[in-house]
């Protein structure tokens, strides 16, 4: 037994020691906070407040870059629009500190509203520009409108409320601030939303194809992010008394974007971390040298090169080496378990054409990849999909579940028209789906990756104060046994060999309770062996609780030991379809496979 932890049923799960020392950790860094401002100058409590800004402003970029794997280089933008907003609040319409933060905030939110509904159209280097330009042309506009603005010369003269008026004050009210910011983000992260955005950050495809609307998840959270960025903004401004375009100047999205990288973009307290070192640093350094930027970028290349996790993930390693396990632990198994099933409670009892294709086309400029199929999937059955390298069985099933849209035809599951619809529609009326190339969330815990596709199923995506973990307990380890790999729950899923991310991606797709479960090549790469056991649990599964299953493989001993129904595909087309012996016997087929006999 390691060290730290305990035997519940029949698996390992830590202790309550780490999550002791992690709340005692963060108890003792609060009190410390708190007694920072006594017995020094009051230089310190200002650059205290000024950490603790930065901290906030990094917290509300990770949001972005950290969980939901989305780079902004105008995050600016939003501390901006809320310190602005703010400011004029309060010296135009004489509006109390109070009333300016929570509006200030809110008209922050309000611009990553409306941006970000463009914005999150785009991915990747796309969306990083965009968002540039946005917080240039916000930039633009606070410099040139001086009647509103200020101009170049700012919004000056804001006074905090007399409450907290004063350096050691102003500095508890930051303090308290960021706290509850920090608390409210903690919430949200561990919350099913959060997990949500994990799923995102990984792989955004498979995340869709488990029934999570992705677009809306990023909207929503550039939204949260753009309004805690906004609440840095006022805190911002009072602290200063001044709000200048320089705080919008597009080199000024790179603060966030670097304390969450120095401290640990995948940890809460990365941004934290990151922040007291690098205005610490900053500090010190500037006492001792006018090259202060010089020293200062050397120091901030060796930390990047020597400690590529951040300075929190750094500390981890440590601590993993220690013999100790940090957070991230899968749910404790229930003691008392019912005979490893689907979460459903009853066979499906579909009956006729679950599935109908009609003239289906899909061309890519000159190749005609799926080129006018027709196909009606019986309720119940096995169907397989056959055929050569290039025949476009893979094609076929990305326009049945949304990924690609047909350039003519029509699908139709269950009666009713589905091939208009995004990915995350379709999963959700019932169909799931494994890739031919394995598509997990690598970079997550088993156990996460299926409890994600659970919580899907039920819909709690959007649940953002539930924590996740005490949500899909019990159908998260059924299906995980159901697979076989319960003992694997922990383990990174990324380092799980070939097969058992095979496995894992199956659970994935079982956890939707499907009525149609596609299979695109489900055991290619695998060893004989693994392919015999995986094609028995999968026709073991899907004759238990009635699933229709259609899959596309290229080992014949698979397809015609599993089928019900063959579908053969050679260049875009159906070329045969039959059952299994008629399949084996057509002379058409017996050429497309290399001439011989099958």
């Amino acid at each position: 037994m390691r060290h730290g932890e305990r035997v519940v049923g029949a698996r390992w799960v830590s202790a309550a020691v780490v999550p002791r020392a992690t709340t005692l950790g963060v108890v003792v860094v609060l009190l410390g906070a708190v007694a920072l401002p006594h017995g020094l100058p009051v230089f310190y409590a200002f650059l205290a407040t000024d950490v603790l800004i930065l901290a906030l402003f990094g917290l509300s970029m990770n949001l972005l870059l950290g969980y939901s794997g989305m780079v902004s280089f105008g995050h600016a933008a939003y501390l901006g629009v809320g310190g602005y907003a703010a400011g004029l609040l309060a010296l135009r319409a004489e509006l109390p500190m109070a009333g300016a933060l929570v509006l200030g905030a809110v008209a922050a939110a309000v611009a990553a509203m409306l941006f970000g509904a463009f914005a999150v159209r785009l991915s990747a280097v796309y969306f990083a520009m965009l968002t540039l330009a946005f917080q240039m042309i916000l930039h633009t506009i606070v410099f040139k409108w001086r009647t509103v603005t200020g101009g170049e010369d700012g919004l000056r003269g804001l006074r905090p409320a007399a409450l907290v008026d004063g350096p050691v004050a102003y500095y508890y009210f930051a303090l308290g601030v960021l706290v509850v910011s920090a608390l409210v983000m903690y919430v949200l992260l561990n919350s099913p939303f959060g997990y949500t955005l994990r799923a995102i950050r990984e792989n955004p495809v498979r995340t869709a194809h488990v029934g999570v609307n992705v677009r809306l998840n990023r909207w929503l959270v550039f939204v949260v992010a753009g309004f805690f960025a906004g609440v840095a903004g006022v805190v911002l401004a009072f602290s200063k008394g001044s709000m200048f375009p320089e705080f919008v100047y597009w080199t000024a999205a790179a603060d966030p974007i670097l304390v969450a990288v120095l401290g640990g973009m995948h940890s809460f307290a990365g941004p934290i971390v990151g922040a007291v070192f690098y205005r610490v640093m900053v500090y010190v350094v500037g006492r001792y040298t006018e090259y202060w930027p010089l020293v200062e970028g050397a120091l901030l290349i060796l930390v990047a090169i020597s400690m590529p996790r951040g300075l929190v993930g750094f500390a981890q390693t440590l601590w993993a080496s220690a013999g100790l396990r940090s957070a991230g632990r899968p749910a404790p198994r229930p003691l008392a378990r019912a005979s490893a099933r689907l979460v459903a409670a009853t066979p499906s009892r579909a009956t006729g054409d679950v599935l109908r294709l009609v003239g289906l086309r899909k061309h890519f400029g000159g190749v005609r990849a799926v080129d006018g199929v027709s196909l009606t999937v019986e309720a119940g059955q096995i169907h397989a999909i056959i055929g050569p390298n290039g025949a476009g069985k893979s094609t076929l099933f990305n326009l049945l579940t949304g990924h690609l849209q047909a350039d003519e035809g029509e699908v139709y599951f269950g009666g009713k028209p589905i091939g208009h619809l995004p990915s995350h529609a379709v999963i959700s009326r019932g169909i799931a789906r494994t890739f031919q190339i394995t598509s997990i969330l690598r970079g997550l815990a088993v156990y996460e990756n299926v409890l994600i596709a659970v919580l899907a199923h039920q819909r709690r995506v959007l649940d953002c104060v539930t924590p996740a973990k005490t949500l899909g307990v019990d159908q998260t380890w059924q299906l995980l046994e159901l697979v076989g790999l319960s003992e694997q729950a922990g383990q990174v899923a990324g380092v799980l060999s070939h097969g058992d991310q095979k496995r894992l991606e199956l659970a994935i797709a079982l956890a939707n309770q499907p009525t149609l479960l596609l299979l695109d090549e489900p055991t290619a790469g695998m060893a004989p062996q693994e392919r015999f056991e995986s094609v028995e649990l999968v026709r073991s599964i899907a004759r238990r609780e009635g699933l229709t299953v259609l899959f596309t493989e290229h080992d014949m001993d698979v397809v015609f030991s599993a089928a019900d129904r063959i579908t053969v595909m050679h260049q875009g087309r159906i070329l045969a379809e039959g059952a299994p012996d008629d399949i084996r016997k057509d002379e058409r087929v017996q050429r497309v496979y290399l001439g011989g006999t099958l």
